[in-house]
Order: structure tokens, then sequence, then C-alpha cells
């Protein structure tokens, strides 16, 4: 039997979907912390949520994409 194709909007194919959530839990929570952490204990305004909330998605989808290519090279 052959495979069905994966479909390009599963980047994260290899890797199960509740992986994927957490990993940008972890990044969205901890730019907000790295965030409030400016804002309130150095006086930097620069870093807003929406600033924080960014950085945490493209490091977050960095991340799964790369886990999952990773994942994909192994099998």
């Amino acid at each position: 039997m052959t495979e069905q194709p994966v479909p390009a909007w599963r980047f994260w194919h290899p890797l199960r979907f509740w992986k994927v959530i957490v990993i940008l839990l972890v990044f969205n929570v901890a730019f907000q912390l790295l965030g409030v952490g400016f804002r309130e204990g150095l006086g930097l305004s620069f870093f807003t949520t929406g600033v924080a909330s960014g950085l945490a998605g493209v490091l977050g989808i960095g991340t799964v994409f790369f886990l999952a290519n990773k994942q994909r090279k192994a099998e």
C-alpha cells in the first residue's frame, strides 16, 4: 500500500499535534514573561505584548518545523 501524501499545511507531520501546541504555549508564556521583565524591571517599553507574541510565534513555528524535519530524516 502506498501512503497518502501529507498536505502542505501540516508542516508538523511526524510530530503529534499536542506537542506542537505545547511548544507554542511554552514559547508564548516565556516571551510574555520576558516582556514583563523588560517593561517592569528594566523600564524598556519597546518590548510590548505584540512584539512578544510575534517573536514567540516565529520562534515556536521555526522550532516545530526544525523538529519535524529532524524526525522526518530520522525515519
